[in-house]
């Protein structure tokens, strides 16, 4: 994981989460080849097998209450609801060999599955 990030703190409450320099450059590439759609919205879902699972979606803008992390020419987006679940996280994209994808250091992470596509939190946060 690289160590620089860039970190969003929304001043009335103390929610936040931090992206990388390679999460910023992925979300760059990533939206350059899109049409319309020219933001990144993080939510969280319930699926998996244990439970929760991250959605990235490619927005065109985000919804009234999102939590928003200004990047220049884009804006990263976190629903409301999902932030209790990814609160002082740290998103990361990883190149290495074979293996692409996101990599997300979650503080409030209580386990997850083997295949590493769903989490679980502390139950008091549900």
């Amino acid at each position: 994981m690289t160590n620089s990030v860039q970190t969003y703190k929304r001043q009335q409450d103390s929610a936040s989460i931090s992206l990388t320099p390679a999460a910023i450059a992925h979300i760059q590439r990533y939206l350059a080849k899109q049409d319309e759609a020219k933001h990144l919205r993080i939510s969280v879902k319930t699926a998996g097998c244990n439970g929760l699972q991250y959605v990235y979606d490619i927005v065109a803008a985000g919804n009234p209450d999102d939590y928003q992390l200004p990047q220049g020419e884009f804006t990263v987006f976190v629903a409301q609801k999902s932030m209790p679940f990814i609160k002082g996280s740290i998103f990361d994209y990883i190149e290495t060999g074979l293996q692409k994808g996101w990599l997300v250091k979650n503080p409030q992470e209580a386990g997850s599955c083997g295949c590493g596509e769903s989490f679980t939190v502390d139950p008091d946060l549900e």
